[in-house]
């Protein structure tokens, strides 16, 4: 039989929690791709019998291949009924954690990933999105992980921008698209997924009405709406296209809108952000909490079902309008 020769980079931090587990790094991954290699593990998965104090799954290596994250991914969609871009967040985050890891995975590297994720300062929502990921990783895999306890951060209250710092935000943008993105998301309050997600034929231009098509196990679209000033914007970014997708923006473009924008309001501007303080103002201003639930797609289905005819469209339209939201234009 021909001799393969393997060479493997494993990180120092790696290294030295493998060390402190009571294993010589040689033996260890000799064991781990004779296993591999002799049972022809289509996950590429290595179960190593664990010495004495060491939990089996502790031990658990994956070397995932382009194919095996692809196949996560149509896993997230099928079985666990994530919406396409939901996914491709997780699996860009296993990738992430698949950089750190040098492909390794196991419940104590994956605890050591998440102290660095918290020492990093991200904020508790991007913890959280890891945490699910693994879970996720974890049933597709078949591996007996204990990541229920894992700790989660509390998350950062921290108060909404003022409705001028808002405004300084956007005249700031100079991009007929940057300044439609952003208007759009103020006037209809939908979540970040929604906007980038919505085709034009979803747009009611007699009634300005917005009925994103976004119903996952998670999440249900509502019946929104879209300034008469977004009006005009959205008429002169879109003067030379009549159909796909509302918004051609890419990832770069979009981080780079809500950087500026953020910059010159000095104070963070998000779509989460703008979608918050969409549903505080509409309050303010004497929108009923259970309107808001339909603009924002809280609503329960046999709610939003009333609303999905012409006069139903129109009394929320009336009620809208009267909130006037604005961006001075």
């Amino acid at each position: 039989m021909k001799k393969r020769r393997i060479h493997l980079s494993i990180r120092e931090d790696l290294l030295e929690e493998i060390r402190k587990r009571g294993f010589t790094i040689s033996s260890y991954t000799n064991m781990a791709l004779s296993q591999h290699l002799t049972k022809g593990n289509s996950q590429q998965t290595a179960q190593l019998q664990a010495p004495s104090g060491i939990r089996n799954h502790d031990l658990c290596l994956t070397k995932a291949s382009k194919g095996d994250l692809l196949q996560f991914k149509d896993y997230l969609i099928t079985e666990k009924g994530l919406s396409e871009r939901t996914a491709q967040d997780r699996l860009d985050a296993l990738k992430r954690f698949n950089e750190f890891s040098n492909g390794l995975f196991s419940e104590s590297i994956v605890k050591m990933f998440l102290r660095d994720v918290l020492k990093k300062g991200k904020t508790p929502a991007s913890y959280n999105n890891y945490i699910k990921v693994f879970r996720h990783f974890t049933t597709y895999l078949k591996l007996d992980f204990n990541l229920q306890y894992l700790p989660i951060p509390p998350a950062k209250l921290s108060p909404l921008p003022s409705l001028n710092q808002i405004k300084q935000g956007f005249h700031a943008l100079q991009k007929p698209l940057f300044k439609s993105v952003f208007a759009f998301y103020f006037s209809t309050g939908l979540r970040k997924s929604e906007v980038l997600d919505l085709t034009l034929d979803k747009l009611d231009w007699g009634n300005r009405a917005v009925v994103p098509n976004h119903n996952t196990r998670t999440k249900r679209s509502g019946i929104t709406f879209f300034s008469e000033e977004c009006g005009h914007l959205l008429k002169g970014y879109l003067s030379t296209r009549t159909d796909g997708l509302l918004f051609n923006i890419s990832d770069r473009q979009f981080r780079k809108l809500w950087r500026n924008a953020s910059s010159a309001a000095t104070v963070a501007i998000s779509p989460q952000i703008l979608r918050k303080f969409h549903a505080v103002e509409l309050r303010l201003r004497g929108v009923a909490d259970s309107f808001i639930d339909i603009f924002q797609g809280r609503a329960p289905r046999s709610v939003l079902a009333r609303h999905y005819t012409p006069v139903g469209v129109e009394q929320l339209k009336t009620v809208y309008d009267k909130a006037n939201l604005s961006l001075g234009t």
